[in-house]
């Protein structure tokens, strides 16, 4: 009998992880506070490595700064852009839920973008990016989505597909015509176990493949401009309950551009004042480069530009000041140089190693 129960244990699957499904309650909520880890992208190797219960381990990355994204009502925002995300009645697909501050790049050298504001719609169906506030040039404005960007569809699980194009416009008093049309390709493409700096999830792996294209019209000078933004490719990882991707890695012209992650805050006083570039000297260096180490420093790292480590220093928090590294055992060429205290990166620097 026992013979049979273990040839019956022989033959099942063994998995390392769930299959989840994502859902509209694995997103933010209003006045989530959630705090976002930046990773230098380089560091990042094998990001498109993907398939059917994947394990995906990136829990040697290390952050070089943090941030906080605050997912406000749409009332709290600023008045002046509002006009499309809290009216249900005339703009429907446009009412959303909240708004979180981000970057904006602008590819258009006449055209300022400052305090610029997403607004999201988070429904049973899908997650929409319904348009963005910015002041544009100093004057305030509203742009609708229409139609919208939908960023996920529900349930979301592993070998989904979905495709949809975006369109913004706006017409900009004393200039012309501002607009923003796009595709987003996004394929489930794998599922498994990540593991980054700040724990283990089960999770789906999505790939969402971006082409953006700004255009504009000058008014005084009777000219228009259409500018195709480098395809963008977007690698997140969505786990149950996270409210946002566990791991996000953005890939452009074939190399990794962005990446972050999920994680806790680190008091600002863990980092000691350190700046997040080091004093590393001579650069190039030749035999050995110094740098100031701070105080309760924990390890020196020297990495590829791939991400690979080539050399690690271990300090135990016993020493300061002035310190210096031998590179000896080093081929010529560029490399990445951090510093560790309290657990995270509190410093990183490019050199060059030469003869």
């Amino acid at each position: 009998m026992k013979k049979i129960a273990y040839l019956i244990l022989m033959l099942l699957p063994i998995t390392t992880s769930a299959q989840i499904i994502i859902s509209s309650a694995d997103m933010p909520a209003t006045s989530d506070e959630i705090v976002v880890s930046i990773v230098n992208p380089v560091a990042v190797v094998n990001a498109e490595a993907t398939g059917p219960n994947f394990i995906w381990d990136f829990s040697d990355l290390i952050s070089t700064g943090q941030r906080t994204d605050i997912y406000q009502n749409v009332w709290s925002t600023p008045f002046a852009y509002q006009f499309f995300f809290n009216n249900v009645f005339l703009y429907p697909d446009n009412e959303s839920d909240y708004a979180l501050s981000v970057d904006f790049p602008s590819l258009i050298p006449q055209l300022t973008f400052e305090e610029v504001m997403y607004y999201y719609k988070n429904a049973d169906d899908a997650y929409y990016n319904t348009g963005f506030g910015a002041t544009i040039n100093d004057i305030p404005a509203s742009v609708q989505g229409d139609p919208t960007d939908t960023l996920y569809t529900f349930p979301l699980a592993y070998e989904d597909t979905n495709s949809n194009d975006f369109f913004l416009e706006l017409e900009i008093p004393g200039f012309g015509y501002y607009g923003q049309y796009g595709t987003r390709v996004d394929t489930v493409d794998g599922w498994g176990n990540i593991t980054t700096p700040y724990g283990s999830f089960d999770a789906l792996r999505v790939k969402s493949t971006l082409f953006i294209t700004d255009t504009t019209y000058v008014d005084f000078i009777s000219f228009g401009i259409a500018v195709d933004r480098p395809v963008a490719i977007e690698y997140k990882w969505l786990a149950n309950g996270q409210g946002i991707p566990v791991f996000k890695v953005v890939n452009q012209l074939g190399f990794n551009t962005n990446a972050e992650y999920l994680d806790e805050a680190v008091p600002t006083s863990a980092y000691n004042g350190v700046k997040p570039e080091l004093n590393a000297f001579p650069n190039p260096a030749k035999d050995q480069i110094t740098i100031q180490l701070p105080e309760q420093a924990e390890w020196i790292e020297i990495r590829e530009l791939s991400g690979a480590l080539v050399k690690r220093i271990d300090l135990n928090k016993s020493q300061s000041g002035a310190y210096a590294i031998g590179l000896n055992d080093l081929s010529n060429g560029v490399y990445l140089l951090s510093v560790s205290s309290h657990g995270q990166a509190v410093g990183h620097q490019l050199f060059e190693k030469i003869d």
